[in-house]
């Protein structure tokens, strides 16, 4: 009788572990993932909207609407860190953009969390950004 409770004990765990352990869906995947960034600390981001990839070797890149950037990302959980972006230095010849720009690689530098809710994704640390899946 113990070996089949226990059994049961271990297919059960199991089956919570396979579902993300409270029974719920498994969590969002962030590597191989690509955004449209919609909004940053709750303003609407104008055209022409940053861009991040996440590559599933931990390499991260996109546009920021002017230059093109890129780094590494790694992530614990809800966690996650980026190396220093490296971007191209092509001047913005809009000040809006230029704007964007700067504060766009300053929340992503500065994200220590992250979370895809309601298929949109969410950086988060001092400042925030939301994106929604890239075409």
């Amino acid at each position: 009788m113990r070996v089949a409770i226990l059994g049961l004990g271990l297919l059960l765990v199991t089956a919570l572990a396979a579902c993300g352990g409270s029974g719920g869906s498994p969590a969002p995947a962030l590597p191989g993932t690509s955004w449209l960034v919609t909004s940053i600390n709750r303003v609407p981001t104008t055209d022409p909207k940053p861009t991040i990839d996440f590559g599933a070797d931990g390499n991260v890149s996109g546009t920021t609407g002017c230059n093109q950037y890129s780094g590494t990302y790694t992530v614990d959980g809800g966690k996650i860190t980026f190396s220093p972006l490296a971007s191209t230095l092509v001047a913005c010849t809009d000040p809006a953009t230029s704007a964007q720009e700067s504060i766009f690689i300053e929340t992503v530098q500065g994200a220590t969390n992250w979370a895809i809710d309601g298929g949109n994704l969410s950086l988060t640390g001092d400042k925030n950004l939301v994106g929604e899946p890239a075409s």
